[in-house]
């Protein structure tokens, strides 16, 4: 095959230039093509390192049979990286081939019209080197797969051109004839790409757009309780238990206390099946058909009974164990009086023969049922460790990722026989669950309608800074928690700022993705690990005491952080909170006109706002929505002088349907729309029967936080969430005491109140969205001692 030489065919031409072009115009076309003969060699070898390359780092990172042990990881991972960009890189020849085939009877076919020219195209391309045409096609053929694979892989865009360019420039310096100082410059210009894309690349970003707030005003209540996150007085053993069976995490085998039986979930997995099953089954060294019952537990030592709390992880590479990633939590609620499993599901999560995805997650919820029926069981065997150890009437679930989904599901299942999608033979397991925890919770799993919960507490946390679950998938599910029982229920919901995915867990850390994806990660906003794990400690030991052991004195730690100064991280947290004394006045669900209540017989009236429209709150991806409506009002007293108001009028009946007390709380929500930029406050007017007024500046009581502003990627082309939006829009609740309306004005009585108004008088314009408006009435635990109505009334 002919090649292309850069010394004799494209060498610049000396002499007089015969063309029709301008003579600076031709000089430049002849310098330029000099350039191309001189660098294509270095840019098609620098092209097709930088496939290798990546193509080695996929390999190694997927871990491809990672049970043969790491070396062989490496060895494989080399050995398929050249042997696919190989494979590819060897169509450009048959290709070229049918190019020239193609051109060659074309020119038999013009030659009678054109001459010899229609023998020019034939000549040029025998003139093309076959490294050329390799390059092409096999560069191209495999950037086209790794898009197909994963549209993440588009990092390889700026690699590979980086690549291409600095390889052209070494080819140029090393073949190009020119003086030894230009060619070390153009050398030293490749290496310095290089050397820029390697610190890019392991730099941790930027946080110079992180928001920034003044130091948040102080509570007006503190809490008068042991800060719950310090470790307690019981001492902690841990054990081991599970089914023998686990060739994939041999601890399972020889070191657990007590043996389990396995368990069938071959209907709820159809699709373990074909060569990814023979390959799984011989990994883990079983099937779907005797799956392994596994965990690590922490119990305190002492008589009992004790609560039992069940944690799952969820989604992760299948031969990095995920379980043990939760022992500070597994820690210290057993020092504090919580026997705590944290179960292995390692098996169910994907691998180098696949992933189950969605189908994953009923049989998820489904091995929770079949733990806690083991531990009944123990519960009930004479001579059995944990022998009348449990209260099975206080169980707690947690998860994380899809496993705070699947935590919802099995507490959905406890209370059914049958569910949509589901064999109906599986959900016979029935067991109270007092309450719910999701750390990070995806919120996928459909069968016909949403996963609904009635009657539990509801606990949900959230980083804004996670690059896995981008949006607040768990918000939806918290709007799917009711209460209809005479108990007392409460949900909760925590956005934290600088929170990421992984750092809830001690096995997944920092990076919730493996390399090189996780180099386009922006983790310098991060809390450090210490940080996250301080407040996943702090609240869920905090609902674990309020939820199994009715110590009510944590509840105000769920609706104001505030109220406990020095137990969280620096950081803004937003949070969402209802409980079973709440009366909603509106809340925009019903597809009623927009100035009717909730609330039979109460009535809306905005006045001067430049818009008010009942909306369904979108998720930060610009795909989804929160399931959740609220009234989205703005204002703008820029050439207006008069006050613009949002009015809700309760019915006349209103003190005969609940009674409202001083001791009641007016509670709301609110967010600032996404494309605020300023400080937003505002005032809460309250007016009773016969007149009586009272005004208040929200910011006496809290602020309206700014939009979260987030760069989940060291950049934003390489984030789809970032063009859709760079912030969520997260409500944050707000619970006010009549009392402190009385302070303002004795004349006010709130057995009498009869409107509730937002008076946008505070800042000139902005733009809300308020939800949820009602009353906290009855006897309402957090604020029932009477020394912190006296903080209120002194």
């Amino acid at each position: 095959m002919a090649s292309l030489s850069p010394s004799t065919d494209l060498k610049p031409v000396v002499g007089p230039a015969k063309s029709s072009l301008p003579s600076k115009i031709y000089r430049l076309w002849l310098f330029l093509r000099s350039i191309v003969a001189a660098g294509w060699r270095g840019a098609s070898l620098g092209a097709l390192a930088a496939v290798v390359l990546y193509s080695i780092i996929l390999a190694v990172t997927a871990r491809f049979f990672s049970f043969a042990g790491s070396i062989f990881e490496v060895v494989l991972g080399i050995a398929m990286g050249f042997i696919l960009v190989g494979a590819l890189a060897s169509l450009g020849d048959p290709l070229l081939l049918l190019l020239r085939l193609l051109t060659r009877v074309a020119g038999w076919a013009l030659k009678p019209l054109l001459g010899e020219r229609a023998a020019k195209p034939y000549k040029l391309l025998k003139r093309i080197p076959a490294l050329l045409p390799r390059t092409l096609v096999g560069v191209t053929a495999f950037y086209l797969i790794m898009l197909m694979i994963n549209p993440i892989n588009g990092l390889l865009t700026p690699y590979l051109l980086l690549e291409t360019l600095a390889g052209g420039l070494i080819g140029v310096a090393l073949k190009g004839g020119y003086q030894r100082n230009l060619a070390v410059s153009l050398v030293g210009i490749a290496i310095i790409l290089n050397l820029g894309l390697l610190y890019w690349v392991f730099s941790p970003g930027s946080d110079d757009y992180l928001v920034k707030t003044d130091p948040p005003a102080s509570a007006p209540l503190l809490l008068n309780a042991p800060d719950p996150s310090l470790s307690g007085s019981y001492k902690v053993q841990t054990l081991l238990y599970g089914s023998g069976n686990d060739k994939m995490q041999p601890e399972y085998n020889g070191q657990i206390a007590l043996k389990t039986p396995t368990v069938d979930a071959s209907k709820l997995i159809p699709d373990w099946q074909g060569l990814g099953k023979d390959l799984r089954n011989l990994y883990l060294g079983f099937d779907a058909h005797n799956l392994p019952l596994n965990a690590h537990v922490w119990y305190p030592e002492g008589e009992g009974p004790f609560g039992l709390v069940v944690l799952v992880h969820g989604s992760h590479l299948m031969q990095a164990p995920s379980e043990e990633g939760y022992d500070y939590l597994g820690q210290l609620l057993a020092s504090r009086g919580f026997i705590t499993a944290s179960l292995d599901e390692n098996f169910i999560n994907g691998g180098w023969f696949g992933d189950f995805g969605l189908e994953t997650h009923p049989v998820r919820a489904w091995l929770i049922l079949k733990h806690l029926e083991v531990w009944r069981t123990w519960n009930e065997t004479p001579g059995n460790l944990f022998y009348h150890k449990i209260d099975l009437n206080d169980i707690a679930l947690i998860g994380h990722s899809r496993g705070g989904e699947a935590v919802a599901l099995a507490a959905n299942f406890t209370n059914r026989y049958s569910y949509p999608g589901v064999p109906s033979e599986i959900i016979g397991f029935r067991s109270p669950v007092k309450a719910v925890i999701a750390i990070a919770p995806s919120d996928a799993y459909r069968y016909g309608k949403p996963i609904t919960l009635q009657n539990l507490n509801y606990l949900v946390l959230q980083g804004a800074h996670d690059p896995d679950v981008t949006t607040f998938a768990g918000i939806r599910q918290y709007q799917r928690v009711n209460f209809n029982d005479d108990l007392y229920h409460f949900k909760s919901a925590i956005y934290i700022y600088r929170a990421n995915h992984g750092q809830f867990s001690n096995a997944w850390g920092k990076y919730d993705y493996p390399f090189p994806v996780n180099t386009l990660l922006n983790v310098k906003p991060y809390l450090s690990i210490e940080e996250q794990q301080q407040i996943a400690k702090t609240y869920i030991s905090a609902f674990l005491e309020t939820s199994l052991r009715g110590d009510q004195r944590y509840l105000p730690l769920f609706q104001d952080q505030r109220v406990a100064p020095g137990w969280l991280p620096k950081d803004i947290y937003v949070t969402q909170f209802a409980d079973s004394n709440f009366v909603r006045v509106a809340d925009f669900e019903e597809d009623y006109v927009r100035n009717t209540t909730t609330l039979a017989g109460g009535s809306i009236e905005g006045n001067n706002l430049k818009s008010w429209q009942d909306v369904d709150l979108p998720m930060r991806d610009g795909e989804q929505k929160q399931d959740n409506s609220a009234a989205l009002l703005g204002w703008d007293r820029s050439n207006n002088d008069q006050i613009p108001d949002y009015t809700l009028s309760l019915p006349q009946d209103a003190g005969q349907l609940w009674p409202v007390t001083p001791d009641s709380l007016l509670a709301f929500s609110i967010s600032p729309n996404t494309n605020q930029s300023q400080s937003l406050d505002l005032s809460i007017e309250l007016i009773t029967s016969d007149g009586v007024k009272v005004r208040l500046p929200l910011s006496q009581f809290a602020a309206i936080h700014p939009p979260l502003v987030t760069q989940l990627k060291k950049l934003d082309l390489l984030d789809s969430v970032a063009k859709a939006g760079k912030s969520e829009i997260v409500l944050q609740s707000y619970q006010i005491t009549l009392r402190a309306f009385m302070a303002s004005n004795p004349d006010f009585q709130p057995a009498t109140l009869r409107q509730i108004r937002f008076v946008f008088d505070r800042v000139p314009q902005g733009e809300i969205y308020l939800d949820n408006i009602g009353l906290e009435v009855g006897a309402n635990p957090v604020i029932s001692s009477e020394d912190q109505k006296a903080k209120l009334n002194p």
